[in-house]
């Protein structure tokens, strides 16, 4: 049970006297809110709160005080005879924040179904530059993935998988801005609130763009009365959180020799040539006998003089970053506007890599006259990014410990294998690799008010994104000399361009206690990219890099490459809303969209949906129980289309070409499908809503139920039929899931406060119908193409997300041998300490005693069974210290980089597991054994030992923050000043044996620690 206590302190006056009232309101991470009310019940005294949150007036000793401001729970105070009294305002997530939708301007309350919000003060919590980031673990259904590279997009879903192929992210609608990518150039300084739509309802506003869900981005605005001027900076210092994966020099030389004994074709033959020969023997006169390749000079030397070289470290570094963000921001009875600018540089934890941007926005709101009202929302963000060599950190951590870090070499070796794609980490970081980015985001409308209620508005919004990408591979390192060249240079550019123009009519009226708000609205919007590639090689000297292509002397490999592509969505909505007595709820929404990217006669799509929900808390049989402030039922129901497909999808599309005079024409590969339509979402939601004890305690639960059909897949095509694929409408699979979010004000007086909150989520997605009679369709790779892959396969019945491989059985034992020898086994010579399949026949039934393709199963799925996220801020007086944590269960990962450390050679980066591996006198162990002979025996990637438990819980962010008393910084002219500490992904509980169980292997996850401060005038 939660005791919520409301303590009272400070010394009394006598009842009834007139008495002066000091005190300070924050939000609930102890951010000063300007404009907040104070109010005395049943009096005329009213004062409003200064920039730092601070107030002052004079009223009755046993008087009560109410504190109101817009997007907070009211919050009626006793005095009692106090003369300082500070408060900490709730956020209300039913607050009539304006929302700007395509198409229209609702409140936030008008957001029927299954939305999540997300406050300012949430957002600040921790010191993050992406809006992606800032979500992680606060939104119930929503899984996010952060990239670990400077300036690296996340990956986000909202309840999970809900297409086979053509799902991904969610839109963003930024100030009523589709955004489909690229959302990692918002600043998030300037981000008011979010609102996440996960439901039917909720999304049908989008239609065919909300499949997937909808993140809608309500930025900053200004406010009547004084001009407020805000700083927020903060700097922090990265480092690698698991870099040391591997064996060390001494180690690695050790179990090489072990290896070599243990192999039948060294080892083995050394004995069965030499009987009664010793381990010394085999050292002696094999190992390192004179002639004797197996260890290289370098590697004996280093071995004998205790050398161990990194080479990570040596092309790593502890990086630096810092965010600076200036706002200002002021009003009058008519006019507003909030101005901002910000600077964000990332370096990145591998040398010569960096990530930088510059952002300013302006949004301004007129009102021209009482009826007519225009403004712009508008920002422009140009991000600079320096690449490292995509191998620099693959090599250097598969480098030879024995190995002396130095440039000389052009590749590096392990032993007298000097291998030509190993490149030399340390002349990589000498390709220049570089990306610019400038993005305009402008949202203009202009809304007349003709009468009380009714309000007509259009706008216009661009969505410009023009990018560059340069790279130069100089003359002098191995890529060039491997490739014969003389320098390569690369240049592309492209361009995205989203011009989108919406027109509405909105009407709302309250009758007595009935309310009705009606919407219709058209939407245009048109994308359009283009691109130009152009790659140079054979330059005569490397000084002038990719800035002069003319100089490249190589013209017939002069490779160009161009194209221009475009498609349109035209779209028509409509809107109802009707509630009684503040008791009963109902949405009816359709929206008609026509896309060119399906052939006429398929271009349209209808999405229809219904909300409704009931308060039972407004119900006169508990309205007097004052413990319970809500109880609402929710239920919904609709359609929501998915188009994101490859435009002209239906034709079939053919490049021309010219070669001895003739013209011809080669196929893309891509059957054109005429019949091809749109993909269909069908989605019920029912939730609860739950407030108690003045909303001090809320919980909200959700249970959805999704069938996607029509599902757009590419459908392998017989070379027969003159083309390799086309993209069809078949299949269906289901999503089911349950979530859960809490939120506590568990203690809340004048100079203590903690607020807990916590959510959890759950789904499952089954594949119910592939195409035909197919219960199973293979993803085929390896060397010939023609090897079931162990990701990427569909099964009946199945999660989107399998692998599908050999099921480990055990590590062999010598009782075993009389077992495995009985076994046919595919090119395979097995001995104790190796992996064994499991044989899924039994004893009896056909296949049994054989190890082929009919024992593949699928072992486990890449999906969590259950994610989410809790915090905990705690704040007294002037103190504020706040944990989060996220973490996720049940979700397998195929680890390759964890497999290719256990191949047990002593030829390669060995994982520090392998010191337990099993030896003759070490048998009660998981790890197989070392030797030489991995390709007749199965590998660790072959069958599901290999497979990692992705479950973990992190610790987020910890921060303590420190909000200077008004008396210090007030002699300073300044409105509010706080400073604060911050640890990100401190520490990591999880099985994992990778970097990282969330981010992977392709870039270890870093640990930041930072130091900050908020600042306002």
């Amino acid at each position: 049970m939660v005791l919520l206590p409301l303590w009272g302190l400070n010394a009394k006056a006598q009842d009834g006297e007139s008495i002066r009232i000091t005190g300070r309101v924050t939000d609930s991470i102890g951010t000063p809110l300007q404009g907040v009310s104070i109010s005395v019940i049943g009096k005329s005294v009213s004062t409003f709160t200064a920039t730092d949150g601070s107030y002052q007036l004079t009223a009755p000793s046993n008087g009560t005080l109410r504190f109101t401001n817009v997007g907070f729970i009211s919050q009626d105070v006793a005095i009692n005879g106090r003369t300082s009294i500070s408060v900490v305002l709730v956020e209300d997530v039913t607050a009539l924040t304006e929302v700007v939708i395509v198409g229209a301007s609702l409140k936030q309350r008008d957001l029927t179904g299954a939305v999540v919000n997300i406050n300012e003060a949430a957002l600040k919590e921790r010191p993050v530059l992406s809006i992606n980031e800032a979500l992680q673990g606060k939104a119930s259904g929503v899984l996010i993935r952060n990239s670990p590279q400077p300036g690296g997009n996340a990956s986000i879903r909202i309840r999970g998988n809900n297409s086979m192929q053509y799902g991904g992210n969610p839109i963003y609608v930024v100030d009523g801005v589709v955004m489909e990518s690229d959302f990692n150039l918002l600043n998030l300084h300037d981000v008011l609130s979010i609102n996440v739509l996960k439901d039917a309802s909720s999304t049908a506003l989008y239609g065919s763009r909300g499949a997937q869900g909808v993140v809608v981005v309500t930025t900053k605005k200004g406010s009547t009365g004084q001009g407020k001027v805000t700083y927020d900076g903060w700097v922090g210092f990265q480092e690698f959180v698991n870099e040391s994966l591997t064996l060390g020099a001494k180690d690695m030389y050790d179990l090489r020799i072990e290896a070599l004994e243990n192999s039948n074709t060294v080892g083995g033959n050394f004995y069965a040539n030499n009987p009664g020969a010793t381990h010394e023997d085999f050292l002696n006169q094999e190992l390192f006998a004179p002639g004797k390749l197996w260890f290289a000079d370098y590697e004996n030397t280093s071995y004998a003089n205790g050398d161990n070289y990194n080479w990570l470290d040596a092309v790593t570094r502890k990086a630096v970053q810092q965010n600076h963000a200036l706002g200002f921001s002021g009003g009058t009875d008519r006019s507003s506007y909030y101005l901002s600018f910000a600077l964000n540089d990332q370096n990145g934890l591998v040398k010569n890599s960096n990530y930088k941007s510059y952002s300013g926005r302006i949004n301004a709101e007129h009102h021209v006259n009482k009826w007519l009202k225009v403004g712009t929302n508008t920002s422009y963000t140009s991000g600079r990014d320096t690449y490292a060599d995509d191998k620099v950190f693959g090599v250097a951590r598969a480098a030879n410990p024995l190995l002396p870090i130095n440039a000389d070499s052009l590749y590096l070796a392990w032993g007298n294998n000097w291998d030509i794609n190993m490149e030399n980490p340390l002349r990589s970081l000498t390709i220049d690799r570089k990306r610019t980015r400038n993005k305009i985001l402008s949202a203009n409308y202009l809304n007349i008010n003709p009468i009380e209620g009714l309000n007509i508005r259009t706008s216009f919004s661009i969505d410009v994104l023009e990018q560059k990408y340069y790279e130069y591979i100089p003359s002098d390192i191995q890529q060039a000399k491997r490739d014969s060249y003389r320098g390569r240079a690369i240049h592309n550019i492209d361009s995205r361009n989203n011009y989108q123009w919406d027109n509405s009519i909105t009407y709302d009226k309250t009758i007595g206690e009935h309310s009705i708000s009606g919407l219709i609205a058209t939407s245009m919007s048109r994308n359009s990219y283009n691109y130009t590639n152009v790659t140079a090689r054979d330059f005569p000297i490397d000084d002038f890099r990719y800035y002069n292509l003319g100089a490249a002397f190589d013209k017939p490999n002069f490779a160009l490459g161009s194209d221009f592509i475009s498609s349109t969505l035209l779209s028509y909505l409509a809107r109802a809303n009707y509630s009684y007595a503040g008791k009963y709820f109902a949405t009816l929404t359709g929206r008609y969209d026509g896309s060119s990217k399906f052939a006429k006669g398929h271009q349209w799509g209808f999405f229809p949906s219904v909300a409704l929900a009931w308060d039972i808390a407004q119900e006169d049989f508990l309205k007097d129980i004052g413990q319970i402030s809500q109880l609402k039922l929710r239920f919904g129901y609709g359609n929501v289309g998915n188009q994101r497909i490859p435009d002209y999808a239906f034709y079939s599309l053919y490049n021309p070409a010219y070669s001895s005079g003739q013209v011809s024409f080669n196929s893309s590969g891509l059957r054109g499908s005429p019949d091809l339509t749109w993909e269909n979402q069908r989605q019920l939601n029912m939730g609860l809503d739950v407030g108690l004890f003045g909303n001090r305690l809320t919980l909200t639960a959700e249970y959805f139920d999704i069938v996607n059909s029509n599902l757009l897949m590419r459908r392998s095509l017989s070379t027969l039929t003159g083309y390799r694929e086309a993209i069809v409408n078949i299949g269906e699979m289901t999503n089911r899931g349950v979530e859960l979010s809490l939120n506590a004000n568990v203690i809340r007086t004048n100079n203590f406060n903690w607020d807990l909150s916590a959510n959890i989520s759950s789904d499952k997605n089954t594949i119910t119908q592939l195409y035909g009679d197919v219960n199973a369709i293979y993803a085929f790779g390896g060397f010939t193409g023609t090897d079931i892959q162990r990701e990427g396969n569909f099964f009946l019945g199945e999660s989107l997300n399998t692998i599908y491989m050999w099921e480990f059985d055990r590590i062999i034992q010598e009782s075993d041998m009389d077992y495995v020898n009985g076994l046919t086994l595919p090119g395979k010579e097995l001995q104790p300490g190796d992996i064994l399949p499991k044989d899924q026949q039994n004893p009896g039934e056909p296949g049994y005693g054989v190890i082929d393709e009919n024992d593949r199963i699928i072992i486990g799925k890449k999906d969590p069974k259950f994610y989410g996220g809790f915090s905990s801020n705690w704040a007294y007086k002037g103190l504020s210290l706040n944990a989060i944590f996220v973490y996720s269960y049940g979700a397998k990962a195929v680890s390759g980089y964890y497999e290719s450390l256990m191949s047990g050679t002593g030829y390669g980066p060995t994982h520090k597991d392998m010191l337990d591996r099993w030896t003759p006198t070490h048998t009660n162990t998981n790890i197989p054994r070392a030797t030489y002979d991995n390709s007749i025996r199965f590998s660790s990637g072959e069958t599901s030992w290999g497979i990692q438990d992705a479950s973990f819980l992190r610790l987020a962010t910890l921060s303590l923050g420190y909000s200077l008393p008004q008396q210090v910084y007030s002699r300073a002219g300044l409105g509010g000043l706080r400073f604060y500490v911050s640890g990100n992904n401190l520490f990591t509980v999880t099985k994992y044996k990778g970097y990282d169980p969330e981010n992977g292997d392709g870039y270890p996850t870093a640990r930041m620690f930072v130091l900050g401060v908020n600042v306002s005038l």
